[in-house]
């Protein structure tokens, strides 16, 4: 089976990660794996902690390009 070309926006970067491996690596430094299932497990029982979450996510996803582009 042939691999698929990643699209340009997902090429490693000069650290040698991905785009997503690097947005992964950050997420993972403030919340575990374990912790990140759980939020999602429970995002209904507990909304605010998700959000939080949530809003981390999408702030590092919005910065590692900007900081890449430089």
């Amino acid at each position: 089976m042939s691999e698929k070309i990643p699209p340009v926006t997902e090429l490693a970067t000069e650290n040698g990660l991905t785009r997503a491996q690097e947005i992964a690596a950050v997420i993972d430094a403030k919340y575990s794996l374990d912790d990140q299932i759980a939020l999602l497990r429970q995002k209904d029982t507990k909304p605010e902690e998700w959000a939080a979450f949530n809003a981390f996510c999408e702030e590092v996803k919005a910065k590692i390009p900007e900081r890449n582009a430089e």
